[in-house]
């Protein structure tokens, strides 16, 4: 079940790394509330009809404006979390279905210089309404928990801790 959102932050209340489990119907009737909310959510729904069609059919994570009280919220964050058994198929799913996956930390070639940072750039999956990463378990996702449980604002934390969701599937 979802919790009430904080009153004073917007956001769902923080009680520890763990996520919120709830449901996606739950995700959709308590957040797809007007028309910008309605079309992420349309997005979301397209972006994890693609994932099953890859074969990663894990649970949900998810976080960022949408899943707050920000009526015009930017894109949906998205974590699917990956047991070890499953590391070849992300791996194989992040090279024949790259379309699905935040990128970021770009580069290009240039014959005359090799490679060249794109600086910042993000390449989002759906129409950049999704914000999708794939996360092994274990260490690595906990240490992923603990940033998308924590507020930045121009890329440095506040000290903020914030509620996140799980969504079986």
């Amino acid at each position: 079940m979802i919790p009430d959102l904080d009153p004073l932050t917007g956001y769902l209340p923080y009680v520890s790394d763990d996520p919120y489990t709830t449901t996606i119907q739950e995700v959709h009737d308590r957040f797809a509330t007007n028309d910008r909310r309605r079309r992420v959510w349309d997005m979301f729904e397209l972006w994890v009809e693609a994932l099953d069609d890859v074969g990663l059919r894990g649970p949900l994570r998810l976080s960022g404006s949408y899943v707050t009280g920000k009526e015009m919220p930017g894109d949906l964050d998205v974590a699917v979390y990956v047991s070890p058994s499953d590391y070849v198929l992300a791996e194989k799913v992040t090279t024949s279905a790259a379309h699905l996956w935040t990128w970021h930390s770009l580069a290009r070639f240039q014959p005359s210089s090799g490679w060249v940072s794109l600086g910042d750039t993000r390449i989002q999956p759906a129409l950049g309404l999704v914000d999708a990463f794939w996360v092994p378990e274990g260490p690595h996702g906990r240490l992923f928990a603990q940033g998308w449980t924590s507020e930045f604002v121009n890329k440095v934390a506040t000290g903020v801790r914030k509620g996140w969701l799980e969504v079986e599937r």
